[in-house]
């Protein structure tokens, strides 16, 4: 059954974008990724378009001037590419004729970029193609929708790729989907133990905590000592710091007036992920500027996965929970089985 899944696995990419220009390279590149392949027809031209848009040019003069490896890996001839030769020459590698989903070749790519698999991103628009070499090889994988071409032939290839996709997302895609959403960056035990000197090296500006048996005991309405002295330290090292919970209001009516560099979010309906995204619209972040921490997979975790932001899971400090919690454990120990190995920040790049 395991390796059944595992084949099936395979198709399904570790996320999905309307476009190459819609993927959040800064995020990814503070997870460690340094070298990023593109697929070539549907991806970054409409299919046996060689003329490629001036916008994608200047996405790869971005990604190597913040010192980034470009490459294209594509099954159509190099030639198809010749526009970014010719506008990059050995800066973008040209890679034709790969036969993907096939990983033999790619074998010549990683020494002529003097990369490591687990330090690449291949973006391509095939999950049968693209999707599978790429989690073959250990890869991060993003599937984009095929790019907008003319003419009935090329409108009909889009449509193909994306009902495809959508076959294999709405029926076993979605189980992957779902582990994947309940898949953290980092463990720990307790907060105490996070390396917060890392998140600021990598840029981290927002610290999204969840309250009841994260910071505090369930229906403590006050912080303990050692939290409250680490929430501080957070503070004076310029994070800003959020308490986003599912409790009442409350559960903090004791704490916004004494606390007040502490913003308390009541009543935020996790997983749904609608009051997070109003706390990065409101403090002006980005996804990658942000990490989220709790002690629930089914409620604080997806609800940062589906925001797109950084989760850090700890261990529950107390037992004792309300019922429903109760029950969202059993789920959680099931969903164990399948969680996922997630990139973490400085576990590549060696950012400490």
């Amino acid at each position: 059954m395991r390796g059944i899944l595992g084949k099936l696995k395979l198709m399904v990419p570790n996320e999905e974008a309307e476009d190459i220009h819609s993927i959040d390279y800064e995020r990814l590149m503070k997870l460690g990724f340094r070298t990023f392949l593109f697929d070539y027809d549907n991806t970054l031209a409409p299919w046996r378009v060689i003329d490629v848009e001036e916008r994608t040019m200047e996405l790869f003069e971005d990604l190597l001037k913040k010192g980034m490896k470009v490459a294209v890996v594509t099954n159509a001839p190099s030639s198809r590419a010749r526009k970014i030769k010719e506008r990059f020459g050995k800066r973008v590698p040209i890679f034709g004729r790969m036969g993907k989903p096939s990983i033999r070749k790619f074998k010549r790519v990683f020494m002529e970029l003097n990369t490591l698999p687990r330090e690449c991103v291949i973006i391509g628009d095939l999950l049968f193609t693209d999707i599978i070499v790429g989690n073959k090889l250990g890869m991060y994988t993003i599937l984009v929708l095929p790019t907008k071409g003319s003419g009935f032939l090329k409108k009909s290839m889009r449509a193909i790729i994306q009902m495809t996709y959508f076959v294999v997302f709405y029926t076993i895609g979605w189980i992957f989907r779902l582990t994947y959403l309940l898949s953290p960056n980092e463990w720990y035990y307790r907060v105490e133990e996070i390396d917060f000197t890392k998140f600021k090296n990598c840029g981290v500006k927002l610290l999204v905590f969840d309250y009841d048996n994260t910071l505090a005991k369930w229906r403590e309405k006050r912080l303990g000592e050692s939290k409250l002295e680490l929430l501080k330290k957070l503070r004076d090292m310029n994070f800003k710091i959020v308490i986003l919970s599912n409790g009442p209001s409350s559960r903090f009516e004791y704490m916004r007036d004494e606390y007040d560099w502490i913003e308390f979010v009541h009543r935020a309906r996790k997983p749904l992920p609608f009051k997070l995204r109003k706390i990065l619209d409101r403090y002006e972040l980005k996804n990658s500027e942000t990490v989220l921490i709790g002690d629930q997979l089914m409620t604080d975790i997806m609800a940062g996965n589906l925001c797109g932001i950084y989760t850090v899971k700890v261990e529950p400090i107390d037992k004792n929970e309300f019922i429903g919690t109760k029950f969202l454990r059993i789920l959680e120990r099931f969903f164990m089985l399948f969680i996922q190995d997630k990139p973490q920040m400085g576990r590549i790049s060696g950012i400490h």
